[in-house]
């Protein structure tokens, strides 16, 4: 699956509810850059809604990842502390196209930053803008941001909490308050 392929799945998807709403503009990579290995636990699983009253499910698989989405869809999650309440959201998003051979089938990975406060998660839309071109082992283009390495993720990352900790108030976001563990 292309970049281009993955982001008109997410703005399909985008369709079903508010995660994948904020997914609409993607950091992607064709390799995952979070597992088992470098994952975190995390303690704010539960249910959450936003202002709308719009579900947010966080569901721990108990094998380290997560579900998290919504009453239409959740994706495979894996989370990566970044610290001071932000962490790095890694979703697996496979192809679902059924005129794909299972050759051609693929799973592409998506990034999504999140911050957690007491009985709060916030989710940041995954901007790609030109103040990220020219990070190494990011390839920026209009269809999204195509991560080719993990430092490249990271440095995205450091960019973008910089600029919301600057006081960058461009960012869509997602704000749900938790209503049950």
């Amino acid at each position: 699956m292309t970049i281009a392929t993955a982001r008109i799945r997410m703005l399909r998807a985008a369709l079903l509810g508010p995660l994948l709403v904020l997914l609409s503009a993607c950091w992607v990579s064709q390799f995952p850059f979070v597992d088992a290995t470098n994952s975190t636990e995390v303690g704010f699983a539960g249910t959450y809604r936003n202002g709308d009253n719009e579900p947010l499910f966080i569901i721990a698989n108990g094998d380290g990842s997560y579900l998290m989405g919504d009453n239409h869809e959740q994706l495979r999650t894996l989370f990566l502390d970044y610290g001071k309440g932000w962490y790095i959201a890694q979703y697996e998003v496979r192809d679902d196209d059924v005129t794909a051979t299972l050759e051609q089938k693929a799973t592409v990975y998506v990034y999504q930053l999140v911050s957690v406060a007491p009985g709060q998660v916030t989710l940041y839309e995954p901007v790609c803008d030109e103040d990220l071109r020219g990070i190494p082992g990011l390839d920026v283009s209009k269809e999204g941001c195509e991560l080719e390495t993990f430092d490249a993720l990271r440095e995205v990352v450091r960019n973008v909490i910089g600029r919301i900790n600057d006081g960058d108030t461009d960012f869509e976001r997602g704000v749900f308050t938790r209503v049950n563990s």
